[in-house]
């Protein structure tokens, strides 16, 4: 009797050992297929954008907050046409996103070049900007790819039936040295080239951000809150001189900003920036 109820125990043993190396196996394939629908499932589109081939900004975003969260550091080269819409308005838009696609081989022709391709990424994310990111380039190779990318757009440029003249800017951020808020990156990456002083080089952010000039850049929607809650605009009068009359007969009105931190703000920063939010219409 003992041993048929150890016998029995054993092919107990036996089926539930079974029966969990199966189950361990479905579960094992439901979650591999899963992943792999959720990797290669979504639509191209988010991964490639369709007029540069490029990878497209919800890569890129996915990518920087992945890094973020793992203090992973990585170096990213800005570029952007600042007067794109101009150009636009004058080639038109099937032209202009020809220029586009020239601009992103342009790029991969440099990395080749200098046979840095895999050591950099290229990405397309709006609005005319570009992002070329590495994480183990050096800031030699990164200085090379962020100039030669800027002279290759400098000046005058002829394409296909048309001159014109791009007006680019090009900075190059560390993560999360520079910048490590995901929201502010997403705002500097559409506005650095108002954040940043205009420069024929590539601009290093670690190199201008301890400035009151880029602070307050970086700070000016704060800065015009404060403004408006704690009534920190002045206004000025300035008289103006009649030649006719030989006196003053006017005077000419002057806002400024005067903040309890940075004293007053240059209205070459404050006002752009008032008129982008509808702050001034």
């Amino acid at each position: 009797t003992l041993s048929i109820m150890l016998l029995g125990l054993n092919i107990c043993f036996l089926t539930i050992l079974i029966f969990l190396s199966v189950f361990k196996i479905s579960l094992f394939i439901f979650t591999m297929s899963s992943y792999l629908i959720l990797l290669f499932g979504q639509r191209p589109e988010l991964h490639v954008h369709k007029e540069t081939g490029l990878k497209s900004a919800p890569s890129f975003w996915g990518e920087i907050e992945s890094c973020l969260k793992l203090e992973k550091r990585i170096n990213i080269v800005f570029f952007k046409v600042t007067n794109s819409k101009n150009i636009l308005l004058y080639i038109g838009q099937e032209t202009y996103s020809r220029f586009i696609k020239t601009i992103a081989e342009r790029m991969q022709f440099i990395l080749e070049k200098y046979q840095l391709n895999k050591l950099f990424e290229l990405y397309y994310i709006a609005d005319s900007t570009f992002a070329i990111v590495t994480e183990n380039g050096k800031k030699p190779q990164i200085q090379l790819v962020a100039e030669s990318v800027k002279r290759s757009f400098s000046g005058k440029i002829q394409f296909e039936d048309f001159e014109f003249f791009p007006d680019t800017d090009c900075c190059v951020v560390n993560i999360p040295g520079d910048i490590d808020n995901l929201e502010y990156l997403k705002y500097f990456s559409k506005e650095f080239q108002r954040i940043i002083e205009k420069s024929e080089d590539p601009v290093w952010i670690r190199e201008v951000a301890s400035t009151d000039e880029f602070k307050m850049k970086k700070e000016i929607d704060a800065i015009l809150s404060a403004a408006l809650e704690g009534n920190n605009f002045e206004i000025f009068y300035q008289p103006i001189w009649g030649v006719k009359e030989q006196r003053f007969t006017s005077a000419e009105a002057l806002l400024r900003l005067n903040d309890p931190i940075y004293g007053y703000v240059p209205p070459s920063i404050f006002i752009p920036m008032a008129e982008s939010n509808g702050l001034i219409h």
